[in-house]
């Protein structure tokens, strides 16, 4: 009897404690341990769940950014690689290399020639571009000297530089009366000789062509541009540069040595030799 009164009691011990915790009483009676299991289990399962998951964003990210910088790294080095290989160099000894050359008037002659000048050494080799190889240039004269068409469409947004270079000797008409009368000048084209623009070259021009062409029946196309004219100083041979900026980077890319004279008064002209298209 005793016993079953002690049960009593402790059964309701029980029933008591578990309405102040919100648990049922199996949880003090033979159940204890298993709910802190549970939650210990739950925990230990979502943090190994997240360190996987960063793991694995970490590396993917790493290896996607790696991935194109190298690609990015590659295009450049190739876009670079094909504008250098676009470079072009002309010496004429084996010719005129795909120069050409015309009168610009009709009934006038065309005075360029590629050969050895009487009296002057070409700036290299035996044979170079001159207005006359013997004597002075004719009056009245129109003519231009034109480079193949090159492709400079691989260097249109390139960072390298691009330029036009050449050696060159004039004697052209002197200076006088306020006026310079004969000369020449270099211009670029973007379309295969469609349209010329004039261009600014280092050493720069002496002034500004104003001819006498009262008897020549036209005015020639060099008149009221900017030009070389007069003595070359030194009297030696000197290198020009000319920038070739995006303008001018396309399929279509060419150059002339545009010159012309007026009604009288000579010298011995304009003499050209080891061109080049420089990429660096």
């Amino acid at each position: 009897m005793t016993m079953k009164w002690i049960g009593i009691a402790l059964a309701l011990v029980a029933v008591g404690i578990a309405a102040c915790s919100g648990k049922s009483p199996g949880a003090f009676i033979g159940d204890g341990g298993t709910d802190a299991d549970s939650d210990s289990d739950a925990d230990s399962d979502s943090d190994a769940d997240s360190d996987t998951d960063t793991g694995t964003d970490t590396d993917t990210d790493t290896d996607t950014d790696t991935d194109s910088d190298t690609d990015s790294d590659t295009d450049s080095d190739t876009d670079s690689d094909a504008c250098t290989d676009a470079a072009a160099g002309f010496d004429f000894e084996s010719g005129e290399q795909g120069f050409t050359h015309q009168s610009l008037q009709d009934g006038f002659g065309d005075p360029w020639t590629l050969g050895t000048p009487d009296g002057l050494d070409c700036h290299s080799g035996a044979q170079c571009f001159a207005t006359a190889l013997a004597g002075d240039y004719g009056d009245c004269l129109s003519a231009d000297l034109v480079s193949p068409v090159l492709d400079l469409s691989v260097c249109e947004g390139s960072p390298e530089a691009v330029s036009v270079t050449f050696w060159h000797q004039y004697w052209f008409e002197d200076y006088s009366f306020g006026h310079w009368w004969d000369g020449g000048l270099l211009q670029f084209s973007p379309d295969g000789g469609g349209s010329w623009q004039d261009v600014s070259p280092t050493p720069g021009y002496e002034g500004i062509i104003e001819g006498n062409y009262g008897e020549c029946g036209y005015v020639p196309e060099i008149n009221g541009h900017s030009a070389w004219s007069g003595g070359i100083p030194g009297d030696d041979w000197v290198q020009v540069f000319a920038a070739v900026d995006d303008t001018y980077r396309t399929d279509a890319f060419r150059f002339r040595f545009l010159f012309g004279s007026d009604r009288s008064a000579t010298d011995w002209g304009w003499f050209i030799d080891d061109v080049a298209l420089v990429i660096e």
